[in-house]
């Protein structure tokens, strides 16, 4: 038993696990899945459009009933291009990329969504 339950009772869950809303790695079948075990689900919606993200709540809100859920928006400048700045890290980092055999001069290919997680639930 949790012994202190001032955090589940405020979010209105079972088990003290807050699940960390991802852009880019995952989607609604997650944040139902955490939901429906207990947990506190969220949404990362920093990527999103508003017709996408009422989309998203919508499902989530049909799966869940009247689950929490934590709606992650990005509240950061992006950062510009600096190519002398990214010269110094990749220069400090030369060691490691040998190491595992990776080109240091080598892009970084930049994939939003490319990485999706199923929903894998056992009981």
């Amino acid at each position: 038993m949790w012994p202190d339950r001032r955090l589940l009772d405020l979010f209105r869950i079972e088990h003290p696990i807050l699940l960390a809303p991802m852009a880019g790695a995952m989607d609604t079948e997650l944040a139902i899945a955490v939901a429906n075990a207990g947990g506190f689900g969220a949404l990362p919606a920093g990527m999103l459009n508003a017709e996408q993200l009422r989309t998203q709540v919508a499902q989530f809100r049909d799966a869940t009933a009247d689950k929490p859920v934590n709606l992650n928006f990005f509240a950061h400048k992006v950062p510009v291009s600096n190519n002398a700045r990214e010269h110094v890290w990749r220069e400090k980092l030369k060691p490691y990329y040998l190491e595992l055999g990776i080109d240091p001069a080598a892009p970084v290919p930049h994939k939003p969504n490319a990485v999706r997680f199923r929903n894998v639930c056992c009981r």
